[in-house]
């Protein structure tokens, strides 16, 4: 891929359950657009549904009034989508990764988004402008 090759895409949608499916098809048809391997795409579509999912049910209380804007562009061989909200923040910095003997022992649910986000993409960044913006910047490789 050429160092100055760049495709940014964008989307709005409110932060209801029912757009969730809009949003994992935003994310396959911009990795159309590229040679992304099959298993990249479905480790990104998993990754953007769990991050948009934590917006609607913690940031914004699965109130469906909010905005999310999502953006995915390609910049040399990374794959960088990005996820803003205006809901209540959070830092990810401040969740334990979970010890995952305990929670099969214990038989949890739910809990284990972060943990799969992060095991799931190369980096994952979290941004706040405080009462403005919360940001999730989620980038995977995509070089064979």
């Amino acid at each position: 891929m050429n160092r100055a090759d760049t495709t940014r895409h964008e989307m709005r949608t409110s932060s209801a359950t029912e757009n969730l499916a809009k949003i994992r098809r935003f994310v396959r048809r911009a990795a159309e657009e590229r040679d992304v391997p099959e298993k990249i795409v479905e480790q990104m579509i998993l990754a953007v549904d769990e991050a948009a999912s934590n917006i609607i049910r913690h940031a914004y209380r699965h109130d469906p009034g909010g905005e999310i804007l999502i953006a995915a562009a390609f910049e040399d061989d990374r794959w960088i989508v990005t996820l803003r909200d205006r809901g209540v923040g959070f830092d990810p910095n401040n969740v334990r990764r979970p010890d995952m003997a305990t929670y099969l022992k214990e038989r949890r649910v739910g809990g284990l988004g972060l943990h799969l986000i992060r095991k799931l993409m190369d980096e994952v960044d979290y941004e706040s402008g405080g009462d403005d913006y919360n940001q999730l910047t989620l980038t995977k490789n995509i070089a064979g």
